[in-house]
C-alpha cells in the first residue's frame, strides 16, 4: 500500500511539474494558519511515520502564521518534504519541522539527518 500511495504521489508531481513548466498550473490563494495546515499534513503521516519507526518533531509559533497562499500547493510541498525524510533516512531516523514568521517572512522547513541536496543542485539555470 506504501508502495503504491509512493507510486501516484510521483506520478502526481510530474503532472504538476508539466502544469508548472506549461504555465497552466492554477494557484487558488486563500487565508491560511501555516501552523493549522502544517498539524494537518503532519497527521496524514502518522502511521508511515510509525511504520518507519521515525520521530516527527512539531516546532510552531504559539500564535497563529497568517498569511495568503494556495494551500493546496503548500501542503503538496509539505508532503513531499516529509515523504522524502522517509525515503532518504534510515529506520528511526528523526524529522523536524518548523513553521515561523521571521520579520516579514513566513518560514516553513522540514530538517532530517539525510545527506541533503547538493549545492550545484539547488542552482536554478538562468
Amino acid at each position: 500500500m506504501l508502495c503504491a500511495c509512493r507510486r501516484l504521489a510521483a506520478v502526481c508531481r510530474r503532472i504538476d511539474l508539466s502544469k508548472l513548466d506549461a504555465g497552466a498550473l492554477e494557484l487558488r490563494p486563500e487565508q491560511v494558519d501555516l501552523g493549522e495546515l502544517t498539524r494537518s499534513v503532519n497527521g496524514e503521516f502518522e502511521p508511515v511515520l510509525a511504520q518507519h519507526d521515525a520521530h516527527l518533531e512539531l516546532r510552531l509559533a504559539t500564535r497563529a502564521i497568517e498569511l495568503v497562499c494556495d494551500p493546496v500547493r503548500v501542503a503538496q510541498i509539505m508532503r513531499i518534504l516529509l515523504d522524502n525524510a522517509l525515503i532518504h533516512n534510515p529506520a528511526g531516523t528523526r524529522i523536524v519541522v518548523t513553521a515561523i514568521r521571521d520579520e516579514a517572512r513566513v518560514r516553513p522547513t522540514v530538517r532530517d539527518n539525510g545527506a541533503g541536496i547538493p549545492e550545484h543542485a539547488l542552482e536554478i539555470p538562468g
